[in-house]
C-alpha cells in the first residue's frame, strides 16, 4: 500500500524483534519505519512507547495512530 500511495519503495515489516527490524532495513537501505495498529506483535512495546531504541527516532504520528521512525545510520565498528 505505501509503494502505491506514496511511491516511493518499501519493504515489509518483518515479524521479528526490533535488532532484526533494523538488520534488514539497513541491508534494503531503508530510512523509515512506519507502524500501525496492525504492527508485528514483536514491535508492540515500540509502538506503544513503552521501549524506545537509539537508532530509532518518532517524527510523526499520522491519522489513524500510525507512527512514523527514522532509522539512524548504525555506529561504526572501530
Amino acid at each position: 500500500g505505501y509503494w502505491y500511495y506514496g511511491g516511493e519503495p518499501s519493504i515489509v515489516v518483518p515479524n521479528d524483534p526490533v535488532e532484526i527490524t533494523l538488520a534488514v532495513a539497513d541491508r534494503y537501505g531503508a530510512r523509515y519505519l512506519a507502524l500501525d495498529r496492525n504492527r508485528p506483535a514483536p514491535l508492540a512495546s515500540l509502538y506503544e512507547g513503552a521501549e524506545s531504541h537509539p537508532r530509532l527516532h518518532l517524527v510523526e504520528t499520522l491519522p489513524g495512530d500510525m507512527h512514523v521512525f527514522r532509522i539512524s545510520p548504525p555506529e561504526v565498528q572501530r
